[in-house]
């Protein structure tokens, strides 16, 4: 993958990083979030932009512009992508789901509901978004500089993302946490943005504050039934129960932080790899998202008149068992065959219906894919070339054109996840795929 650091390789793989982008299913299905401690002293995030307009960085850079990662084809999605997060980043470094339109065009709004929107997974949508920028492989020596289509529209992705990094340590509480609710979607995403960022950028007082932040994820780690061992993650921390969905997010933060030198207890891995064997159906490669009777059955919740993919789970699985187990056993492989034929390759990415979009089964699914090329599973990672290819397709349709408008570049168009986070959320966690798929 060569330079880019948007996605999370498996323990052992050398190079780039990984991603995490906002758990889609992160927007909670099944209900709020609930038993979270408040932390006990948390920064006011209300701080809006001095300029709506100005994307905080200079308008006419020094540095030389790299590229990205991606061929002629996603490149450009990419790179107009980030030009659009850069454009709406606010002054303090963060991103927020409602505070988005203050710095969109007049009688324009990026997102028409934001007023209806919260702050509940701001800290996470932050996170995804330095993801994003750290995915172009950008380094304090050498940032990545884009270039837009005029003159003063051009982003220094190192100073972006270093702005937001500062903000989301400047909302650590006494735990670790950086939600304010303690939601461990927001603590795992921001635990993964800052062992990336501490990494890169060998930054200690960076790397101290992404250790408390993976210490309160391991920390949040639930019990099994019995009690005998550690089990899965939930959305609030040491919840009575586990999901298959912040259980994914939750290992690949523990990835994270190995790849940035520091400690993961042992015990950690194999049990979310209990969970995740416990969660999956005895047949036909689907994965449950709270118990293994609802392997293959519809999420509801909000927004559920939109299509439900059972692949989302299913690519959750794939990567879980990746990353946990040190070597795949003859029964583990011939599950992951059968997710693959099953599962994600009955269901291929199209922009043809607006509610067959979903954002997050094909960010886990793309991830999915590369993760099983990078564990020696080329032949199954081969049979999902044509299944990105259409991927591509289906999100440069649903990218908002290339103009002098504020939207330029974004992806507006929600899908079933996107209730909370809007479009910060779309477009972060769209460039996070696509910058997986750049490595094909």
């Amino acid at each position: 993958m060569g330079p880019r650091t948007a996605r999370l390789f498996p323990r052992g793989v050398p190079g780039a990083v990984a991603v995490l982008a906002l758990s889609a299913a992160a927007f909670a299905q099944d209900g709020p979030p609930s038993g979270g401690t408040p932390p006990a002293t948390t920064p006011s995030a209300t701080t809006t932009p001095a300029s709506p307009s100005a994307p905080g960085t200079p308008p006419k850079p020094t540095a030389p512009s790299r590229a990205v990662p991606g061929d002629k084809r996603v490149r450009p999605l990419i790179e107009n992508g980030l030009l659009w997060l850069g454009h709406h980043q606010d002054a303090d470094g963060g991103w927020r789901a409602k505070s988005v339109v203050t710095h969109c065009d007049a009688g324009a709004p990026c997102d028409v509901e934001g007023e209806a929107k919260g702050d509940l997974f701001d800290t996470g949508l932050t996170g995804l978004a330095i993801l994003a920028l750290l995915g172009t492989g950008t380094t304090p020596s050498a940032p990545v500089v884009i270039h837009g289509a005029t003159g003063d529209s051009s982003l220094d992705t190192w100073e972006c993302a270093t702005r937001a990094v500062n903000w989301l340590i400047s909302q650590q509480d006494a735990n670790g946490s950086v939600s304010d609710m303690q939601q461990m979607y927001d603590d795992c995403i921001t635990a993964t943005a800052l062992c990336e960022a501490s990494r890169i950028g060998k930054n200690a007082a960076w790397k101290q504050a992404a250790k408390r932040t993976v210490d309160f994820v391991v920390a949040g780690q639930a019990s099994s039934p019995g009690g005998e061992a550690l089990w899965g993650w939930r959305y609030v921390p040491r919840a009575t129960d586990a999901d298959t969905s912040v259980t994914g997010w939750a290992v690949q933060s523990l990835d994270a932080a190995e790849r940035a030198g520091l400690h993961v207890p042992s015990k950690a891995r194999p049990g979310a790899e209990a969970f995740i064997k416990w969660i999956t159906a005895s047949r036909g490669g689907v994965v449950g998202y709270l118990d293994p009777a609802g392997a293959g059955i519809k999420v509801t919740g909000k927004h559920d008149e939109f299509d439900y993919h059972v692949g989302t789970m299913t690519a959750l699985g794939i990567q879980v068992r990746l990353r946990t187990e040190v070597r795949p056993d003859k029964a583990s492989a011939e599950w992951l065959k059968s997710a693959v034929n099953e599962v994600l390759l009955k269901d291929v990415p199209s922009a043809k219906t607006a509610l067959g979009v979903d954002y997050y089964y094909w960010h886990q699914a793309a991830e999915a894919w590369t993760l099983l090329g990078d564990h020696g599973f080329r032949q199954l990672a081969q049979a999902g070339k044509a299944w990105r290819s259409a991927l591509v397709e289906a999100l440069a349709a649903l990218q908002s054109a290339s103009s002098e408008t504020c939207s330029s570049g974004g992806w507006l168009q929600g899908d079933r996840w996107s209730h909370a986070g809007g479009p910060v959320y779309c477009t972060a966690i769209n460039l996070l795929t696509l910058e997986d798929l750049a490595g094909d």
